[in-house]
């Protein structure tokens, strides 16, 4: 589902500046019992004339990195091509990937530590 909004009060935080031209991105995704649960992804667009889009999308049986990675996805295509964006996410796993794409040192001592 997607609903969009004309520009209303503020579209971040205070303390965050942003440039124009800048889409400025919030992303958010759980679910209720990890593995296997149900669990939604969520993401707040606002475009750099204000106009705000919200997206959620819901999944029967999934996981929270699947959720939180979803968000992601679901906000970057509904942005422009090769715009500029601003991502907020409170998710420790995407910001991993972002900065560790190919291998992640924290994934592979996880696996060792659980047996995989």
């Amino acid at each position: 589902m997607s609903r969009k909004h004309k520009k209303r009060g503020r579209s971040h935080t205070p303390h965050e500046p942003v440039t124009d031209g800048v889409y400025i991105v919030y992303t958010d995704g759980g679910c209720a019992v990890n593995p296997g649960g149900p669990g939604s992804a969520a993401c707040v667009v606002t475009a750099p004339d204000g106009a705000v889009t919200e997206l959620s999308r819901g999944y029967f049986s999934t996981t929270n990195n699947r959720m939180e990675l979803t968000a992601v996805i679901m906000a970057l295509e509904a942005v422009p091509r090769d715009a500029p964006v601003c991502l907020y996410s409170d998710s420790q796993y995407q910001n991993v990937l972002r900065d560790n794409p190919v291998r992640s040192k924290t994934s592979v001592v996880g696996r060792k530590q659980h047996g995989f």
